[in-house]
């Protein structure tokens, strides 16, 4: 699918190793180019800005067990930093909150693993933290489409 977008219900997460189908699938929205957020100290500020207009992409360090089996809550690791980038999840940065008990700020994140994952795919991940790569790198690889 050159130059575009496939919806979830024209392309499912299959769970499974295997090639992409790049001429079957329906274009549901158009892609001009994409746009890379830098990394710097304000990396979260602008992230939170690029969110506030529309979903966008990063790599989140994912090997953890507690990653890999989130249920619910505002999660705040462990990561496993210890790991190379190759190894890093590709997922999408859909809106941003506080946790009103505790007001831990998050990101809502939208993973591939499907709706058996997290709260039906979503996870709520802490923002705001000390490391400038923000938990699990999230504000090191941001980037969105232009459309």
């Amino acid at each position: 699918m050159n130059g575009g977008i496939a919806t979830a219900a024209h392309y499912p997460y299959t769970a499974q190793e295997g090639y992409c189908n790049s001429q079957a699938e329906q274009v549901a929205v158009s892609v001009r180019g994409y746009r890379v957020l830098p990394y710097d100290e304000q990396s979260e500020q602008k992230l939170l800005e690029a969110v506030a207009q529309q979903p966008v992409a990063v790599a989140v360090n994912h090997l953890s067990f507690e990653f890999q089996s989130y249920k619910d809550g505002v999660f705040s690791g462990p990561c496993a930093f210890e790991v190379e980038r190759s190894n890093h999840q590709s997922v999408t940065i859909v809106g941003y909150g506080e946790d009103a008990a505790t007001g831990k700020k998050y990101w809502i994140i939208k993973n591939s693993f499907g709706q058996s994952w997290g709260m039906g795919g979503y996870m709520l991940m802490e923002r705001g933290i000390a490391d400038p790569r923000g938990l699990c790198g999230i504000n090191s690889y941001p980037a969105y489409p232009t459309m």
